[in-house]
């Protein structure tokens, strides 16, 4: 457990009048402090993970040391099966497919994948509000979170945020008719002064696995833009990738509105494909269509009509 001086920067954070229920400015500081303390602290916790009427059981591991972090994700529930994270670089271990896939994930955003990036003026496109306070984790005082969009472009949140750590306890994410899509829960969450590196080696040997490395390349212009993109929704990242397999670059664009998160992703149609159409897989929907002689695929966990609307705006910028 942390020493004292190491919890003073999160004690600092909780102190002051607690927000009233239903406040707006008090719940969106709440989330700072939240995306605040998950960014700096080093912690170990287990939780429960439910989507599509199955559970998975899953163990998480994350330190922050001299700026860089690092994580584990394990299953508890499919042993064999987790995603490994030193600085940039993210290692996924599907012993069931009998691969090893490394590619490289810039940024400080966790494994955890419903946490909010964080940046954008999230009151512009959700109302924001504290519905409360609950035990939860331990039986410690939990503030419950509500957010709700304005718009069918995004989806809800509901959040437990642990007062003692500031850390999300648990979340639930809601489709536009307040339904639980996903939801996450921790049976346990500490924080930790240090975390030493065999507690973050993959649990799962790689031999007999195959290896694939996903390479950025290095300058490389997206060559693409997005007209009339969802409201809120900004640019955040580019990528473009050369992918095992895969004879064409793969370009990636990240697009959040500092809760929601979509990626569009764009590589030259092979010859004869006309694949379109849309899918979902757990929390996750994708749409797909043909542009300009390139595949062109959204996928995230928002409502299908925003995917839609990245993909019919994308267009091959001018040389």
């Amino acid at each position: 457990m942390m020493r004292l001086a190491a919890l003073l920067p999160l004690v600092m954070l909780w102190m002051g009048s607690p927000a009233a229920v239903g406040e707006t400015q008090g719940a969106v500081h709440l989330l700072e402090r939240m995306s605040l303390a998950v960014n700096t602290s080093s912690y170990i916790g287990e939780f429960t993970l439910e989507r599509d009427g199955r559970q998975e059981r899953l163990r998480i591991i994350h330190r922050v040391r001299d700026g860089e972090v690092s994580e584990k994700l394990v299953s508890v529930t499919e042993p064999g099966r987790q995603l490994t994270r030193i600085g940039d670089e993210v290692t996924v271990y599907l012993p069931d497919a009998g691969l090893a896939v490394v590619e490289h994930r810039p940024g400080r955003a966790s494994l955890l994948g419903m946490l909010p990036r964080g940046g954008g003026d999230l009151t512009s496109w959700y109302d924001i509000v504290l519905e409360g306070r609950l035990p939860e984790l331990n039986g410690r005082p939990a503030a419950v979170i509500s957010v709700r969009p304005r718009d069918g472009f995004r989806f809800g949140q509901r959040l437990w945020i642990d007062e003692q750590t500031a850390l999300p306890v648990r979340m639930e994410l809601l489709d536009n008719g307040g339904a639980v899509i996903e939801r996450m829960r921790f049976a346990q969450l500490e924080l930790h002064s240090r975390i030493p590196d065999d507690r973050l080696q993959p649990e799962a040997a790689g031999s007999g696995l195959k290896w694939m490395r996903h390479r950025d390349r290095p300058g490389a212009a997206a060559g693409w833009t997005i007209v009339g993109a969802p409201p809120g929704f900004k640019l955040m990242a580019v990528h473009t990738k050369e992918l095992r397999d895969i004879p064409s670059p793969v370009t990636q664009m990240v697009w959040s509105d500092g809760l929601a998160t979509a990626s569009v992703f764009i590589q030259s149609a092979p010859p004869g494909l006309t694949a379109t159409g849309a899918g979902r897989a757990g929390a996750a929907s994708t749409f797909t269509a043909q542009v300009a002689g390139h595949q062109v695929t959204a996928v995230g966990e928002v409502p299908m009509a925003t995917l839609r609307k990245l993909v019919s705006g994308a267009r091959p910028s001018p040389r």
